[in-house]
């Protein structure tokens, strides 16, 4: 063990009073970082996974894949999840269904995508169970007058006659890939299919789905793939730039506002350790030591301390946010608003938070160690830089503050604040942030 170290360590055991109490100021620092940054992805997560509801977990959709190789595209070790179902191609509906007579897309799922795709979006009736029952979007059956009507509509194999049993909202995020919707007991009748499926990890996940929906024989791959991009836009994988520019940007003023409350609670432990150890620093010059092994001593001192503090912010910040989700998931139940809150433990926010708060108690020690390193020798036998000086003729006459005060002490406290400019806007900030 080093000298710097030795010292260090005596020091922090010889005045344990002040070290715990700036253990605990940095641990209440730390407790904001840890939570602001545990809770940001615990938010986005938690509005990530409410989007996704809307597309049965689904974050994107495969279409035009061949029927052969559709399993294997499943198979892939990138998927998390997948379902799949047949492409029945369009059909010409009734001018009673539809007055423009549109061409409209046909699609046939089975049981299992009924249930994850179809059952979250089904505005009235049910689903079909069989192949000759029908649901249609919500912007055709605009009234319950539509279900259980039975129309003959021109599919490509023919005239097919349906029963229409349901109506889907037509305005889901892949309302391009399915929105007339039969039943079949399995896919594999079809020429062409869609899979509909979530990935591991969303990262670069278009330029991913494209190479892989290519690999699937895919024509056309970029414009075949259709994202949730409400869901993906929340995790910063979305195409707007607006959306990742406002997440970074709110990242950025909340780390911002909390690294200077942690960076003033850290600094002001740190000055005030400084400032009662002066006698000790210029005994320490005195004896050889330099203004460099000065200031790491100060850094080090700095940098010990953070380790637990760190453990006490990890305990605090994450059981408080537990404690708080918890409670708000019960409110959310009760009051029926369809939202839940997870709490998201990635290595990110974890990791981010120790190095933030290392760089914040850097940052916080630097002027402090700068002073220390200034001490001159002659400190350890007289006292000279803990005692205010009066620059100026100024200081000699009362203040404004000082003739304001009703009693003596009062006065005198305005006058003692007057000579220490330095530590009074120190605390004034600190208590401000």
């Amino acid at each position: 063990m080093g000298i710097i170290n030795r010292i260090t360590k005596r020091t922090l055991q010889g005045e344990m009073g002040r070290t715990l109490l700036t253990i605990f100021s940095m641990g209440i620092a730390a407790t904001l970082v840890i939570a602001t940054l545990v809770g940001f992805t615990s938010s986005q997560n938690s509005l990530y996974q409410k989007q996704l509801k809307d597309t049965g977990g689904m974050q994107f959709v495969v279409r035009n894949v061949p029927r052969e190789n559709a399993a294997k595209l499943r198979r892939n070790t990138a998927f998390q999840k997948s379902l799949a179902f047949a492409e029945l191609g369009t059909m010409k509906l009734p001018k009673s269904i539809d007055a423009y007579g549109d061409p409209a897309p046909l699609v046939a799922m089975d049981k299992a995508a009924l249930r994850q795709l179809v059952q979250s979006q089904l505005a009235v009736g049910r689903l079909p169970r069989k192949s000759t029952e029908l649901v249609i979007p919500t912007d055709i059956a605009l009234n319950q007058s539509a279900i259980g009507k039975i129309i003959t509509a021109q599919t490509q194999s023919g005239p097919k006659r349906f029963t229409i049993v349901g109506a889907i909202n037509s305005y889901h995020t892949f309302n391009s890939a399915y929105l007339w919707i039969t039943f079949t007991n399995s896919v594999t009748s079809a020429k062409t299919v869609s899979v509909a499926g979530a990935l591991t990890d969303v990262n670069r996940i278009r330029s991913r789905l494209a190479a892989l929906a290519q690999q699937a024989g895919v024509k056309r791959p970029k414009e075949s793939v259709l994202f949730n991009e409400r869901a993906l836009s929340l995790l910063g994988a979305g195409t707007n730039l607006t959306d990742k520019a406002t997440i970074v940007g709110l990242l950025t003023i909340i780390l911002t506002i909390i690294g200077l409350a942690a960076g003033m609670m850290i600094y002001t432990s740190i000055n005030l350790s400084v400032r009662s150890r002066i006698q000790r620093y210029g005994l320490l010059r005195s004896i050889g030591a330099t203004p460099k092994q000065i200031r790491q001593l100060v850094y080090r001192e700095g940098l010990i301390l953070v380790l637990p503090a760190l453990l006490l912010g990890y305990l605090a910040g994450i059981a408080g946010l537990a404690g708080v989700m918890a409670f708000l998931n019960q409110r959310f139940e009760a009051s029926g608003a369809g939202i839940h809150l997870y709490l998201t433990m990635s290595p990110w926010p974890l990791v981010g938070s120790a190095l933030f708060m290392i760089l914040i108690t850097f940052l916080a020690s630097a002027r402090p160690a700068a002073r220390a390193s200034r001490v001159a020798p002659l400190a350890a036998v007289r006292d000279n830089m803990s005692t205010a000086r009066l620059r100026t003729s100024s200081h000699l006459r009362p203040g404004l503050w000082q003739r304001l005060m009703p009693t003596p002490l009062s006065r005198l406290a305005a006058k003692n604040y007057r000579r220490n400019g330095g530590t009074r806007w120190t605390m004034i900030v600190t208590l401000s942030i």
